[in-house]
């Protein structure tokens, strides 16, 4: 549900005036070498979490090693596709492509667990010249050989030495080549590695920024999954980019014990982190009362919620559980964003309640915007994804490709300097979906 307001103007000025990402790491290098970059809480070597931090400059020479030696593998412009469980190996590779000129390509490493088809098709279609991968997977990553998979160079991250010095500085790129593909959902299609300029990935971390206070008012954690782009935005790029201080855990240490997350949250002070619904909920009722006992959440300014429908009951049992710990209703963000938008399009306003509406539900159906009591058994109860974050947006008719009338249900169109260039090698697809163009445009 998308809240009625005023559209944001374009702000593609302010995001050219502002470093990329690469740019911005190297300069908190230089400016704050001794700060913490990024911490990493690994679950997997103890029980009680292991913390691992980087500061900006160790961060900056780690990438800086990791692109020397990718660019003695690869030509500016190619692909690294990276299959890494989270950590800082993961960080550092991913920087390493930016600071080289090569793009990035984030998957996550082949597991036992689940089935590996979203990662055999995204690499097919990436055709990346170097796949990096830990040296368990090493093997099984260069028999997709024999299934018709070109990976590439296939290497683990430790067995990454430049034969020379570590790259100097970081290549200088103009701000409108790709600096990564951002692969989406393969469950109802083929994945499609949305390009992400630079300039793009900028404009994505101002815009939570300056909606969130991210890197300024406090750490952020996220357990969310680096190859996810809310989990690359928000996890990582977003404080990397503002000078501030990520910390991060694995999702599959969050799952097994939600009250990882939320120890860390406490003990970091964190102003920022974000979850999807399912998230919340998993620590409504998968954490028991004796293991909140010392969490403070009262310094939480911003939980993001994306990624999946927004559920009202999540939102207020979440509240109803850990408001005696600090957490306040009004820190629920709601939002919406996609990979196209470089993740945020909307996002709900800062200390204020989640706006939450019942509809008729036939109504919905037929496209109808009928308001109607919370307690009518027809109702569809919807939680505002809140309001444009420095971009322009239109609900359109499909039909028409006219604005769609008020009280009527259309599509989200997004215009501004988050919107990535189009799909990887899919002319048609990006005229269709990032060329479209109103009927009767207003600007």
């Amino acid at each position: 549900m998308m809240e009625t307001t005023e559209v944001s103007g374009d702000r593609t000025g302010d995001a050219e005036r502002v470093p990329s990402l690469a740019d911005a790491v190297a300069r908190w290098a230089k400016a704050t070498p001794d700060a913490p970059a990024c911490t990493y809480v690994d679950y997997e070597v103890d029980r009680d979490g292991h913390r691992t931090t980087w500061t900006y400059a160790e961060l900056d020479a780690q990438a800086r090693r990791a692109a020397a030696a990718l660019l003695e593998l690869a030509q500016p412009g190619d692909r690294v596709a990276i299959l890494l469980p989270q950590g800082l190996d993961y960080l550092a590779s991913f920087l390493g492509c930016l600071y080289a000129g090569l793009l990035a390509v984030p998957l996550f490493a082949p597991e036992m667990r689940r089935s590996n088809d979203r990662v055999l098709a995204t690499l097919q279609d990436a055709q990346p010249a170097v796949t990096l991968t830990t040296r368990q997977n090493l093997a099984s990553v260069r028999d997709l050989h024999d299934a018709g998979v070109d990976c590439g160079t296939v290497i683990a991250p430790d067995e990454l030495a430049p034969a020379g010095p570590a790259l100097d500085g970081a290549r200088t790129v103009d701000p409108d080549t790709t600096a990564y593909l951002q692969y989406t959902s393969g469950s109802t299609r083929r994945p499609a590695g949305v390009m992400v300029t630079h300039h793009n990935l900028a404009a994505g971390c101002i815009q939570l920024q300056a909606a969130c206070g991210i890197g300024y008012s406090g750490p952020t954690v996220s357990w969310l999954p680096f190859f996810h782009d809310m989990g690359l935005l928000l996890g990582i790029a977003a404080p990397l980019h503002a000078g501030g201080h990520s910390v991060c855990l694995s999702p599959f240490a969050f799952v097994q014990r939600p009250i990882r997350w939320l120890r860390q949250l406490s003990e970091f002070r964190a102003a920022v982190t974000g979850s999807p619904n399912f998230g919340l909920n998993l620590a409504v009722t998968r954490v028991r009362e004796a293991e909140r006992a010392d969490l403070d959440l009262s310094h939480l300014s911003a939980l993001l919620n994306g990624a999946e429908p927004i559920r009202a009951a999540t939102l207020r049992a979440f509240t109803e559980v850990y408001r005696r710990y600090g957490f306040r209703h009004s820190a629920h963000r709601p939002g919406y964003g996609l990979a196209e938008a470089t993740l945020t399009v909307t996002l709900s306003q800062p200390t204020t309640p989640p706006t939450i509406q019942a509809f008729d539900r036939a109504a919905l159906a037929v496209g109808k915007v009928v308001p109607v009591a919370e307690e009518d058994g027809e109702a569809s109860v919807l939680v505002g994804c809140g309001v444009p974050r420095q971009q322009q947006i239109r609900i359109v008719s499909p039909d028409t490709l006219e604005e769609a009338e008020e009280g009527t249900v259309g599509e989200v169109w997004v215009h501004g300097p988050n919107v990535c260039r189009g799909y990887f090698r899919r002319p048609d697809d990006t005229a269709r979906t990032f060329q479209a163009r109103l009927a009767s445009p207003d600007t």
